[in-house]
């Protein structure tokens, strides 16, 4: 799971989104790989069951393939994310 985070100078600029992105971006904003967290299935359906997550619209493929591919491109991504993320 990524954060999404506001745009600031500095921040890691591997994949930055734009208002159009995603609904929920709403001003330029940039993907905080830094705070990546593999979380089980049971967790997260958890978290929707207890109103802590809430479902949002899926990204476009574009996006969505944008954002995958960050996960190896940012030095920022905790490197448990990016072994988790090359064996999938």
């Amino acid at each position: 799971m990524v954060n999404i985070s506001s745009f600031f100078h500095g921040c890691d600029d591997t994949c930055l989104l734009n208002t159009g992105d995603h609904p929920f971006v709403r001003h330029p904003s940039y993907v905080f790989y830094a705070e990546s967290v593999i979380y089980k299935a049971t967790s997260i359906q958890n978290g929707f069951d207890q109103g802590i997550l809430k479902v949002q619209p899926d990204l476009a493929d574009d996006v969505f393939a944008r954002v995958a591919d960050g996960i190896t491109i940012s030095p920022d991504t905790p490197q448990n994310v990016v072994r988790y993320f090359t064996q999938l």
